[in-house]
């Protein structure tokens, strides 16, 4: 069976590989990959960085994302940042100290699977839930605070994720956001 790599960084940016062939393509997977074989199942560790993803307008230095569109979850509208490029989804949250409690961010897969999040370089605690291809909420983790770096928090391999959106820590109970709550993804665009 053919497995190809998945590499995720909280709300980070995605990344597809082969690993390597003998030894140091073993431990070169095994340190920077969290693996999921074609059918999805997570096969390896904790993730690290990545290559390409989609492409997109670069962010000013020190910005999340561009701008922000309004997404309907579980009933209560967010505006939620897209990180769409390389840098944007390498950058995610991490360059933010705190986030409003009616603001997010989006990070779309390239395809349904098990999707690994970390709070590298985070510096405040989020809540992340993974979006299925049916538009609704398939996995919650509640309050991950930076401290549980390198921990990786992944959605059930039962239950495939396209999209991960963070939120502030909190916010999703306070809401009464929880797995098969809807969710209305913005179309891709450009």
């Amino acid at each position: 069976m053919s497995s190809r790599c998945t590499v995720r960084r909280a709300g980070f940016r995605p990344a597809r590989f082969r690993p390597a062939a003998g030894a140091a393509g073993v431990a070169l997977s095994l340190a920077l990959a969290s693996c999921s074989t074609d059918s999805g199942e997570s096969t390896g560790p904790a993730p690290a960085g990545g290559t390409a993803a989609t492409a997109a307008s670069t962010p000013a230095p020190g910005s999340a994302a561009t701008s922000t569109v309004p997404v309907p979850v579980g009933g209560v509208t967010f505006q939620i940042m897209e990180a769409r490029s390389a840098q944007e989804q390498a950058r995610g949250l991490s360059v933010l100290d705190s986030l409003p409690a009616d603001q997010g961010m989006l990070f779309r897969m390239t395809r349904p699977g098990v999707q690994g999040i970390w709070m590298k370089g985070m510096r405040f605690p989020i809540d992340i839930l993974w979006i299925g291809a049916e538009g609704m909420v398939v996995h919650v983790e509640r309050s991950v605070t930076p401290e549980t770096y390198p921990t990786v928090f992944r959605n059930p391999s039962d239950r495939p994720a396209i999209a991960v959106i963070e939120l502030a820590a909190g916010v999703a109970e306070r809401h009464g956001i929880d797995v098969g709550s809807p969710v209305a993804l913005p179309a891709v665009t450009g």
